[in-house]
């Protein structure tokens, strides 16, 4: 076999610690698992709640309201990034855990708020009206009855929420990268626009 290929005779196994420190492995999986923690349980809660509203309380343009979300789902990401960009610099949010937080939830809305309105649908609306018999509250009959019975639909949620915000690189690239490295360059280095000016047509 070609010596590129072969099994090594003598493994260096430290490579794989050398490795996990230069990359700073550590560093990494703390920056995803805040990024998860914080966009995965707000969003859940959030869809829920609408789209229990949208599927059960029939409040009012909820259905126009719907539709708009509908619409995000087509919207591409590139296009909301330069003024993404902008508004996170004017809130003193870049390079900021919250400042990628805050647009994932957002960009999770549409599909989650889809999501959670199907299930809501699906559930016979004659439980929600016993419960209003009783004396429950909207409030009272989405937290005690309602959220209960959306568990299933909310753990397959998260189950295709959690491998978003770790691997949304492009957002991570404009609100972190971008921030730190094209205007203030890293290291003693100039930034991008100062070695690249041409970049600042784009």
């Amino acid at each position: 076999a070609p010596a590129g290929i072969s099994i090594p005779l003598h493994p260096q196994w430290h490579n794989f610690v050398d490795a996990w420190n230069v990359a700073n492995i550590v560093t990494l999986l703390q920056s995803s698992a805040i990024l998860v923690l914080g966009v995965v349980p707000i969003a859940m809660l959030i869809s829920a709640m609408a789209g229990y509203a949208i599927a059960q309380l029939q409040i009012p343009f909820g259905n126009v309201f719907f539709l708009l979300l509908l619409l995000g789902l087509t919207l591409p990401f590139e296009v909301v990034v330069v003024p993404l960009y902008y508004q996170m610099q004017a809130l003193g949010l870049l390079n900021t855990h919250l400042g990628l937080i805050l647009p994932l939830i957002g960009l999770n809305m549409p599909f989650a708020v889809f999501w959670m309105r199907t299930h809501f649908q699906s559930v016979p609306a004659d439980i929600t009206e016993a419960s209003m018999i009783d004396g429950a509250g909207n409030w009272k009959a989405f937290r005690h009855i309602q959220l209960p019975l959306s568990v299933p639909a909310l753990a397959s949620l998260g189950v295709l929420n959690v491998p978003g915000p770790p691997v949304e690189a492009l957002i991570a690239l404009s609100i972190v990268f971008v921030a730190a490295e094209i205007v203030h360059g890293r290291q003693g280095r100039p930034g991008l626009t100062q070695r690249y000016p041409w970049i600042v047509s784009f």
